[in-house]
């Protein structure tokens, strides 16, 4: 790895073998894995409904969306079906569907196992969405801001807008439900990157942000290897007035490429009708790190940074005038992808398992193991997330636009396949800038008996 996205072997190493091991990391560790700047908060449980740990009967009763009144199921929704590991139906799945604000019905968040009331028993779905968007402080906020009869969290709703765009003028997408994951942090205060104290509002107070995300980050399959738009919904409320809810297909580096997590080496791909960008970036780990990282060497050497992949996005929102009016840049970490590259084509990350194998997960392991085999400790459920800059530049402008599904071609007005997006009337441009805090080293989703195994 180079310097730059390969961590020494430091606290910073140390901080997330135990975090892997599902031990408490000190708090006074910090991480620099992918970014010098980035700084590590406590480690912290997920803010989900105790979805990590719903074993045995402390398992949740299931609570569902079921929405009033007729609502057409969108085409986007009702694909997932049971494996041979899941116990709970396709219709409990269905049940915790959501109306977006078209109207129609969308995928929705629920635990990874709940008490299913047909039967009294516990039964598991096999994945899990992250934590419980209902826990964050500013839910309600963003379900009023997508408007409608909106009443939870659509899972690809923005790409299902695709589908509408007049003459078929924009690339479709239709991601899986499993890949749908859901980010809570609540009361963050906003840290100067020159770590002199906090940057603070007005009021002299130092800046608090909530932040509400859904993330589409398929760890289990090659989609990623090749395509780079994938929906995220972010929504911030900070303290200075600062506010912003906007939801598309942001688009993570270039298509038909990747780069490799140990050394940022450009590994082309095939088979993306995605649209180019400079922004944003893929870093996926493939065979070629986990032979040079974690199979070769001697056992004390090898590095569990190996299998860590990481998407940064970079993400601005133009108005009708053609200006800026919002910008973005959320990273998101998966420590235990169930997939690496190889090419264009993904190989199961439990296959690969060897002698040399030794460091956590791989030391939980007593061979190779099939991809959606639950034993298998790479899940996809071990996540973080990185927090950075939220900045807005439209001070008195409108705060309401539509634009197109990737964010683009914004109007004052709707239009067929448009997506709402809101921006605060406010500027908060002449901030310092801010420190990259990164959470959830500690944080696994998908624990032992939760039922959760790939694709997740």
């Amino acid at each position: 790895m180079t310097s730059r996205n390969r961590p020494r072997r430091t606290a910073a190493a140390a901080a997330l073998a135990l975090a892997l091991a599902g031990l408490a990391a000190p708090a006074s560790a910090s991480t620099g894995h992918t970014h010098p700047a980035a700084s590590t908060a406590t480690p912290t449980a997920p803010a989900a409904d105790a979805t990590a740990a719903t074993a045995g009967p402390t398992a949740a009763t299931a609570t569902t969306n079921a929405p009033a009144g007729e609502h057409p199921t969108s085409p986007h929704a009702g694909s997932w079906k049971p494996t041979q590991y899941d116990t709970c139906s396709a219709k409990l799945h269905d049940s915790y569907q959501v109306i977006a604000p078209d109207g129609m019905k969308y995928e929705g968040w629920h635990p990874s196992s709940v008490t299913d009331p047909a039967t009294g028993k516990r039964c598991t779905f096999g994945h899990e969405h992250g934590d419980d968007p209902k826990t964050s402080k500013i839910y309600q906020w963003v379900i009023g801001k997508l408007g409608g009869e909106t009443n939870g969290i659509p899972f690809g709703y923005a790409a299902a807008q695709t589908d509408l765009a007049t003459g078929g003028a924009l690339p479709h997408r239709h991601e899986d439900d499993p890949g749908q994951k859901v980010i809570v942090r609540n009361d963050v205060k906003q840290l100067r990157a020159d770590r002199t104290g906090y940057a603070k509002g007005a009021d002299g107070k130092p800046i608090v942000c909530s932040y509400l995300m859904k993330m589409h980050q398929g760890s289990h399959s090659s989609d990623a290897l090749k395509n780079n738009a994938h929906e995220l919904l972010y929504a911030a409320r900070c303290s200075d007035g600062t506010e912003l809810m906007v939801d598309t297909l942001a688009l993570f580096g270039q298509p038909n490429q990747f780069q490799e997590n140990c050394s940022d080496t450009i590994v082309k791909t095939t088979g993306s009708q995605l649209p180019a960008s400079k922004a944003g970036k893929r870093l996926i780990p493939n065979t070629d790190c986990v032979q040079k990282y974690v199979q070769s060497g001697p056992k004390a050497s090898s590095d569990v940074w190996g299998v860590y992949e990481n998407w940064q996005a970079e993400s601005t929102i133009t108005g009708p005038d053609g200006k800026a009016k919002a910008s973005f840049d959320p990273w998101f970490g998966v420590r235990n992808p169930s997939r690496v590259g190889s090419g264009s084509d993904g190989v199961p990350t439990a296959s690969l398992y060897t002698s040399a194998t030794n460091a956590y997960p791989w030391s939980t392991m007593d061979g190779p193991l099939e991809q959606q085999d639950p034993a298998s400790p790479f899940n996809g459920a071990q996540r973080d997330v990185y927090v950075h800059n939220t900045t807005v530049a439209n001070a008195g402008g409108p705060t309401t636009w539509y634009t197109d599904a990737y964010g683009n071609n914004a109007s004052d007005k709707p239009f067929a396949g448009s997506v709402k997006q809101y921006v605060s009337a406010t500027s908060n441009t002449g901030l310092p800038e801010l420190e990259r805090r990164a959470y959830g080293f500690s944080t696994d989703y998908g624990s032992k008996g939760s039922g959760v195994h790939a694709p997740n």
